[in-house]
């Protein structure tokens, strides 16, 4: 049996600590059912119940309570519990001379009755109510309200059902009467929740102005405690103890601070029953969230530039110490708000583009604070390939290789992590397999493949190229390479490479460079020669060839000579021009060297070469103008000369296609001096001839070269221009013609000719007016005439001035005339064939009177003329 002993717990304090612990108020002395605390197993918080030596050996309550297993209970303390849904119930009760279960064990034993309906049941703690009890003499216990068990060691666990809306009383003792922490722990494994609303109030103050403290009027929460109702009586206590006594009362104004909360004891009373309830009230101070900008960069692999972005690796926290429940926004004023349905809903996985901005809320308790988080998509890395040789000194086939060394330069300008592998899979998986003895690799030529990882998920692979060559093992070349001076020009154009695989055995993996100065070849500086493949040699040359592997080489010497050439001229054939653009010719005829054996070829390259001669040479056609080489080699070389395939022009003879002959009229044709022969299709053999006839003809003439040629043309008929119109001034005539070759020229008679159409300060008369074309025809007559008439005549019949007459409108039959006497009469019509106009008859053929007479006259070629004549009849007695 346990001896009985006292212990006293003095002023027990709660703690916050760990996860899957326990929530109680703080500062009670809760030594006795009535004044038994409410705890909140809700899986969050734990007891650190700070536990000293007192001298309360046993539990003052009311007769007939039933402490279970526990006959002597040594510094109790109470607490009570109300279930909030229907589960399985399981604590761990341990006590520690250290917090947080650590330090020495110590005996730790308890007691639970119920279920009630409420805490108030101290004057039920039967036998019958008591769920379950340990005097176990250990530090450890376990409380599963099963009373099945017995009072000693649980042989096993057995949590029991609780239901919602239970109240359960809980008493532990200290049965070790040493100092320590007792911890009251709910097991993971169990379902049932409690009701946290019995803790009472809790009110969280933001410390924003810094400064560390706040103070409350607790009358302020008066009618919030009472629910208004002016039958409760409410007062406030320090202990738990003195709010049920009526003892310990504080003043309304308190102030707590960030280091220690405040917690307070409402009574209250109900004015008509009497009966008292205890309310804890708790007041804390939060410090305000401390709150920092930052970026996140995250690597565009793919491009597009938008990525998607976990904003919960952001560093917003600028206070390690402060737990700050996170939220996500888009907005500052969303932020602001703290609306969960406006907050971003899966921040670990956010698609956004570069720029974008997002506003960060840190909530601690009623406190927050905000920050931005700036999303930066930046470009990807492009890593650069690394080439790399090296000179394999002793031969083993393997060199020793520091990879860092090439780091920098397949960074560049970039930073990140790399990673060297021996294929490229597992570069772009970034997984462990990668080359570890980077300082010293011993490899022989391989390619390795390099990852980087970098800031923002950038990630890149290329590829790092080793390369170890056999050293170079060369030797000099005894006998000169000999090239013929192919054109006799005193150079040749000549490729130096053709060396190269004479001075090494296997050329695979070296490079060769050529110099003129040994030294420049064994420094294997810049002073080579650029285009050796393509060297123009003149002379004998000694060249020095560097062959490198990596770091390594070695020069050989080699002679190149350039021995004179056959001689050879170049030749042109001629043949007589042919309208096809083609000639044969006997290329044998070309005497292009008095020595060797002459080939012949359509192209240079093939007669360097000796590929694919002319056949044929002997006849030969080709298009004019081209070129044929001739090779002409004896024993000792080789030369190229140029043959030149051209034509003798053909003449020009000067002699139009088209001779064209005017009516009645001949043309010379002249084919030009300076010919052998003429043969005309007339037959005859002059330089010219003359024609007259129209028709086809042809002329022969053969040249110095004794080439003929033939030109032929055609007489064709002149096209004489014609007279469309004359138009007629006051003394003027205007010519307009057509047809026929332009440019025109005007004659009036047909002797003189004038450039211009226009014939003035005529006199009255009638004209020949004649146009000749540029080829010599000329125009059919035509008459104009400038008309005048009298003013007056005589129609007495005296011979003399008896009719009205105008020179010249005879050419212009058809012309009609009008005259009317002073009433607007008409005496006389007609149409006129003459120069006639009028005889001074009337219409009924009577001689008219002495007076003036008015006329209109209309030439037949459009002119139109009126006025008026005088009429004197000297014999009118004797009409």
């Amino acid at each position: 049996m346990k001896r009985l002993l006292q212990l006293n717990w003095v002023n027990a304090t709660i703690f916050s600590l760990f996860v899957s612990s326990f929530a109680l108020a703080q500062n009670n002395t809760n030594t006795t059912c009535a004044t038994a605390l409410p705890v909140c197993p809700d899986n969050n918080f734990g007891l650190n119940i700070p536990s000293e030596i007192g001298s309360q050996n046993t539990a003052n309550e009311a007769p007939g309570t039933n402490y279970g297993c526990n006959s002597s209970q040594p510094n109790p303390l109470w607490y009570y519990m109300r279930v909030s849904t229907t589960g399985t119930a399981i604590f761990d009760l341990t006590q520690y001379t250290g917090m947080d279960q650590t330090g020495q064990g110590l005996d730790v034993d308890f007691t639970v009755w119920g279920p009630f309906e409420s805490e108030h049941a101290c004057n039920e703690l039967t036998a019958d109510n008591v769920v379950d009890s340990s005097y176990d003499p250990t530090a450890f216990e376990v409380i599963d309200f099963y009373s099945g068990d017995g009072c000693g060691p649980e042989p096993t666990e057995n949590p029991q059902v609780v239901n919602a809306g239970e109240v359960y009383i809980i008493m532990i003792t200290n049965f070790s009467r040493q100092a320590g922490y007792i911890n009251l722990i709910p097991r993971p494994e169990m379902t049932a929740t409690f009701d946290c609303s019995i803790l009472g109030p809790t009110y969280s103050f933001c410390d924003y102005d810094g400064n560390g403290e706040e103070t409350v009027n607790l009358d302020n929460y008066i009618d919030e405690i009472s629910g208004g109702d002016a039958n409760i009586g409410v007062t406030f206590h320090s202990t738990s103890e003195g709010a049920y006594n009526y003892t310990d009362t504080v003043e309304p104004i308190q102030t707590f601070t960030l280091d220690e909360a405040l917690t307070v004891f409402a009574r209250l009373e109900n004015f008509t029953t009497g009966e008292v309830e205890v309310v804890i009230i708790s007041f804390n101070l939060i410090p305000e969230p401390e709150m920092q900008d930052t970026t996140i960069s995250f690597c565009d692999n793919n491009g597009d530039g938008v990525e998607i972005f976990d904003l919960t690796v952001a560093d917003v926290n600028a206070n390690d110490e402060q737990e700050l429940e996170l939220s996500y926004y888009t907005s500052q004023e969303a932020a602001d708000e703290g609306n969960p349905e406006n907050a971003i809903e899966d921040p670990t996985y956010y698609s956004a583009a570069d720029g974008t901005v997002i506003y960060v809320r840190g909530d601690a308790g009623d406190c927050y604070g905000t920050s931005t988080i700036t999303l930066e998509v930046v470009e990807s890395i492009v890593l650069n390939a690394v080439e790399d040789s090296v000179c394999d000194l002793d031969g083993d086939g393997v060199e020793v290789f520091n990879l860092n060394d090439y780091t920098s330069e397949i960074l560049g300008t970039n930073q990140g992590n790399i990673r060297f592998y021996l294929n490229e899979a597992d570069a772009i998986a970034w997984n462990d397999n990668y080359i570890t003895d980077v300082e010293a690799y011993e490899t022989d030529s391989v390619v390795l493949y390099v990852a980087l990882s970098a800031e923002g998920g950038c990630e890149s692979t290329t590829t790092l190229t080793l390369n170890v060559l056999d050293a170079p093992q060369v030797n000099d070349v005894a006998e000169a390479y000999a090239y013929c001076d192919l054109f006799n020009d005193g150079t040749e154009t000549v490729d130096l490479t053709v060396a190269f695989a004479d001075v090494i055995a296997d050329t695979t993996g070296f490079t060769a460079t050529y110099y003129l100065n040994e030294a420049d070849a064994v420094a294997g500086n810049e002073n080579n020669i650029a285009n050796p493949a393509s060297y123009d040699l003149t002379g004998t040359t000694t060249v020095y060839i560097n062959v490198s592997a990596g770091d390594c080489s070695d020069v050989a010497m080699v002679t190149f000579e350039l021995t004179d050439g056959i001689p050879v001229n170049d030749v042109t054939l001629n043949v007589c021009y042919a309208d096809n653009g083609q000639g044969t010719f006997d290329l044998t005829t070309a005497n292009v060297s008095d020595v060797g054996t002459v080939t012949y070829y359509t192209s240079e390259a093939n007669a360097m070469n000796g590929t694919n001669p002319i056949e044929n040479a002997t006849s030969y056609t080709a298009s004019v103008p081209s070129v044929v080489y001739a090779q002409v080699a004896d024993e000792e070389c080789v030369s190229i000369a140029e043959i030149n395939l051209a034509y003798f022009a053909q003449p020009d003879l000067n002699i139009p296609a088209e001779v064209s002959i005017c009516s009645g009229y001949s043309e010379i044709v002249d084919a030009g001096a300076g010919f052998e022969t003429y043969n005309w299709s007339t037959g005859e053999t002059t330089q010219s001839i003359e024609v007259d006839e129209l028709g086809a003809y042809w002329v022969d003439v053969t040249d110095a070269n004794g080439c003929t040629f033939r030109h032929n043309f055609s007489v064709v008929p002149g096209n004489a221009p014609t007279i469309a119109n004359i138009e007629v001034g006051q003394n003027s005539f205007t010519v307009v013609a057509e047809g026929g070759v332009e440019p025109y020229e005007y004659s009036l008679g047909g002797f003189i000719f004038q450039d211009s159409n226009v014939f003035g300060n005529l006199h009255q008369g009638t004209y020949n007016i004649y146009v000749r074309g540029a080829d010599g025809c000329v125009s059919e007559l035509e008459v104009a005439s400038i008309l005048s008439w009298p003013t007056m005549f005589t129609p007495n019949g005296d011979g003399i001035n008896d009719t009205w007459r105008v020179p010249g409108l005879e050419v212009y039959p058809g012309s009609y005339i009008r005259i009317f006497d002073r009433y607007g009469a008409i005496v006389h019509e007609a149409t006129v064939d003459s120069n006639v106009l009028w005889d001074g008859r009337d219409l009924s053929g009577n001689k008219v009177s002495t007076q003036d007479y008015w006329y209109i006259l209309e030439v037949s070629d459009g002119r139109k003329y009126s006025g008026h004549v005088t009429v004197k009849n000297r014999t009118e007695k004797g009409r």
